[in-house]
């Protein structure tokens, strides 16, 4: 047993175990749980203390000094709370230009998704997709065609983008929006035509679609099953027991005695 372990057993204080062991005591800025000073724009986490300063988040005020192991070659460190800083808004000064260029950006998404909405509607009635552009009076890109295959989306390891995914839902001669990614604008999507394919001599296509729905028969296959068991053997849901059960799990039942 080491010196420090014995000082901490006798609930020596923070500044009794680092003059006992002749430590050098340093002290962290305000910290939030993730390791970044919230008054410090330029902070980072720093990896190297990350254990002391998931130990600090699980102490309370008052709690004496605790030994932190570093990393696997035998290190510790002795971890001791300064000063809890209660969460509080912070001043207006401090996230005034912030709040205003979110304020700002929230106001274009919801401009954009007016103009958005106004363009669909038009579509939906009828008008050619690049009149109802026009119509908004904004210089907006022009209308982008679109083609392509289940086959071309399947091959795809990415998956299939939004828009193109989207389509694959439409009836033709409809339009819908669709959010652009990072909140960035919308998309109006208008679907022409489908044009069916044929999979004749297509053995490739053939066997990945045969695979396909065996996969999804099986399934089929074993939900059916289950039901029918459920209903020969006249199982029934005790929606209390569950709902204890999930309380339970999820730490918000009763303590019991």
């Amino acid at each position: 047993m080491t010196r420090s372990t014995i000082s901490l057993s006798k609930n020596a204080t923070f500044d009794e175990v680092i003059a006992d062991q002749k430590l050098a005591a340093v002290t962290t800025p305000a910290l939030i749980a993730s390791g970044v000073n919230p008054d410090d724009a330029a902070s980072k986490p720093d990896p190297a203390i990350a254990p002391l300063v998931a130990a600090a988040f699980q102490a309370a005020e008052g709690d004496g000094p605790q030994l932190v192991q570093l990393g696997t070659d035998g290190g510790f460190a002795v971890v001791a709370l300064g000063r809890v800083v209660p969460a509080t808004p912070r001043p207006l000064a401090q996230v005034r230009a912030a709040v205003l260029q979110d304020m700002t950006a929230d106001r274009s998404r919801q401009a954009a998704r007016k103009v958005a909405a106004d363009v669909l509607a038009r579509i939906n009635k009828g008008m050619p997709i690049q009149q109802s552009l026009s119509q908004t009076g904004l210089k907006l890109p022009a209308a982008r065609p679109l083609t392509a295959s289940r086959a071309q989306i399947a091959a795809d390891p990415r998956g299939a983008p939004p828009a193109l995914a989207l389509m694959f839902s439409m009836a033709p001669n409809t339009a819908k929006t669709l959010a652009a990614p990072d909140d960035s604008g919308w998309f109006v999507i208008k679907l022409d035509s489908i044009a069916s394919g044929n999979a004749a001599g297509n053995d490739a296509a053939i066997k990945a679609a045969r695979a396909n729905i065996g996969r999804s028969v099986g399934r089929e296959y074993v939900e059916q099953f289950a039901k029918a068991v459920r209903a020969d053997v006249g199982v029934k849901t005790n929606a209390a027991s569950l709902a204890r059960v999930r309380a339970d799990l999820l730490g918000q039942g009763g303590t019991g005695n």
